[in-house]
């Protein structure tokens, strides 16, 4: 397989892509409608290792406001 240094760049960026949206689905889910303030910083958060810890503190925070404060610690 050839390696391009794009190409992981663009892999990166689809998989950043479709946790941050897991994210928001587990928190629609769990407490309805999240606000645009939410949202617009969990777009800021790039790292794919944040981004998997903020999935599973997302499925057990006990509100939309822990969440945020988890999201702050960025």
């Amino acid at each position: 397989m050839i390696e391009s240094p794009v190409l992981d760049e663009a892999f990166a960026l689809v998989e950043a892509r479709s946790t941050r949206s897991n994210i928001a689905e587990i928190l629609d889910s769990r407490f309805g409608n999240i606000p645009p303030e939410l949202t617009g910083r969990l777009l800021a958060v790039a790292d794919q290792q944040r981004l998997k810890a903020l999935v599973r503190f997302a499925a057990k925070c006990p509100d939309l406001p822990a969440f945020l404060d988890e999201l702050a610690k960025d």
